[in-house]
């Protein structure tokens, strides 16, 4: 879904769609990890990560930290849809990745997006931008 959004806005991106989830939704995190680096090695600008966990762990951090070196390549991980205030990884690692919520076409929050400042990048309005 994410990718269809992408092509209507920018029909002319390069797009590298990699697998790292079974159709059941489970993945291994060196799935996950495997997906990073290819996405990586292989000139990825920018790597969507739509999926979240609430536990955090030094491998998992491994994977937002991979595309560093590899400027101006960023991950940019989902905040999650429960609705909630609550801590999730990969969004959390806001050091090494930029978290994102849903918004709706009137730019108020998702009434499924999670939100909060310690997963999610706030836009500024438009009178604060640099």
């Amino acid at each position: 879904m994410v990718m269809g959004i992408i092509h209507l806005v920018a029909p002319t991106a390069q797009l590298m769609p990699l697998k790292a989830f079974k159709s059941d939704g489970t993945a291994a995190l060196s799935d996950i990890l495997r997906a990073i680096y290819y996405g990586v090695q292989n000139s990825a600008n920018v790597i969507n990560m739509s999926f979240d966990t609430k536990t955090s762990s030094s491998a998992a951090a491994e994977g937002p930290r991979l595309c560093q070196p590899a400027r101006p390549s960023f991950a940019r991980p989902q905040a999650g849809n429960d609705g909630m205030q609550e801590i999730v990884y990969p969004a959390a690692l806001q050091s090494d990745v930029m978290g994102v919520a849903s918004t709706s076409d009137q730019d108020t929050r998702s009434s499924f997006s999670n939100y909060g400042s310690a997963i999610v990048w706030w836009r500024l309005p438009e009178e604060k931008r640099l």
